[in-house]
């Protein structure tokens, strides 16, 4: 499934729900612009290339490039930290040069590093 902005005019699609009589629903997308002339209009989700109506010079969609979420920088799926054993985290705070302080719990251990981290004492 492909997502396409309306750019110009109006663009009906048979995707709404299914009335009394079984038939099929019309959704209705418009097109619009911001006062300096950007594309504003509805999005519309495809499983066909719209595109395809466009023509030289008058474009009626713009496809939108799909984007992968990313995830917290420093966050469990991104690091090392939580995989690390307590011995291993010590020598990379020591190796860092990052103050445990009191910590002796591994979860306080990867917070003290995420923190120094994200917020380095100048």
């Amino acid at each position: 499934m492909a997502r396409f902005r309306v750019l110009r005019g109006i663009h009906a699609q048979r995707d709404g729900p299914k009335n009394a009589k079984g038939r099929q629903g019309v959704t209705t997308y418009l097109a619009a612009t911001t006062a300096d002339g950007a594309p504003v209009g509805d999005i519309v989700e495809s499983d066909t290339d719209l595109t395809k109506h466009n023509k030289a010079g008058r474009p009626k969609f713009a496809r939108i490039p799909e984007v992968e979420p990313i995830g917290d920088v420093l966050g469990p799926a991104n690091d090392d930290l939580s995989t690390m054993t307590v011995s291993d985290l010590r020598a990379h705070a020591e190796e860092h040069q990052i103050d445990l302080g009191e910590a002796t719990l591994k979860a306080d251990i990867v917070e003290m590093i995420r923190s120094e981290m994200l917020d380095p004492v100048a």
